[in-house]
Formats: structure tokens, sequence, C-alpha cells
């Protein structure tokens, strides 16, 4: 899916809702993709991880039910999906809004962002929400992350909800 959607040339916004197509293990794919895209503006991707136990070992996934608890093998980035992405977002020169939902980001993850949004300023919205209890650690690396955009012009803003950003573009 990646590889096809790089050589795109047409396609304007990517919604990825419930999906395993983008996560962890591709990431650098979705990268190169994501750089070689020439027409994309609007990238919106929600993960899987409110759905993952909260005692999930990504070292050891599983595809399936297992005790009445379905665990998912992707569709998460955590921080090295979000480093991977990052290098691909910082080359783009179309691409004006990223949403990324639920990928089980910390800190580390979020603020790999920063260097990217500096050298892109094609972006002007960037939507993270990593859930509820996640929103502390969400909100510290929104704050770390805005100290690279501060006095970037076009100035970047930080929708709270990536349902705001859909409505603005009519992806929902």
């Amino acid at each position: 899916a990646a590889e096809a959607f790089g050589e795109n040339k047409t396609i304007k916004a990517v919604r990825l809702w419930g999906t395993d197509l983008l996560g962890e293990r591709n990431a650098p794919q979705w990268a190169a993709a994501i750089e070689r895209n020439t027409s994309l503006e609007v990238f919106l991707v929600q993960g899987f991880a409110l759905r993952l136990p909260k005692n999930y070992d990504k070292k050891s996934k599983i595809e399936s039910y297992v005790g009445g608890q379905f665990l998912i093998s992707d569709g998460v980035l955590f921080d090295e999906g979000y480093i991977s992405l990052a290098e691909g977002i910082k080359r783009n020169q179309s691409l004006k809004v990223i949403g990324l939902e639920f990928h089980g980001a910390s800190r580390e993850g979020i603020v790999s962002l920063g260097p990217a949004l500096m050298m892109n300023e094609t972006i002007t919205k960037v939507c993270i929400d990593e859930g509820f209890e996640a929103r502390v650690t969400t909100k510290k690396g929104i704050k770390d992350l805005r100290m690279y955009v501060n006095y970037r012009t076009p100035q970047v803003t930080f929708p709270k909800y990536l349902s705001y950003v859909e409505r603005e573009f009519e992806l929902s």
C-alpha cells in the first residue's frame, strides 16, 4: 500500500482508521512514500493503541483473541514509527495537515516531529492525541513540539481532536 501511495500523484488526502496498513513495522516505507508523494495535503491516521492491554509487550505481538482479549500485531507506530515518519514528512513539499491519533507514542516520539516541522513549512496543522490515559504525556510532547515552530511562518496550529480537522476538510 505504501509503495503505490508514494507513486500516486493525485491523492490529496489519506485517512486511515482502524487498520494495520500503517504501523511500526512499515513506518519507514510509509515515510519514503510520503516523501515521494507530491499531491498529498492531509494525512490522518488513527492507530490501535487504545485497544492494547495495559501490559502489552510489543516484542511479542499476537494476532488473535487471547483470553477474550483482542491483540493486534501492528497498526501502532510507537516512538520508532513516529521517528521514521518524521523523516518523510521533513522532505514532503505538499503536506499541510498531519493527524496521528492513538499510536502509543511517548513524549520522545511526539517531539521527533519537531525538526520535520521546522524544515517543512507547508504544514500548518498538527493534531496528536494519544488518548485520555496519556493526556499528560501528549500535552508535554506538544508543548515541546511548539518550541520548534513558535517563530516559524506560516504558524502551525495544534487542533485538539482529529474530528475538528476532518470537518474542516470535509473528510468525516
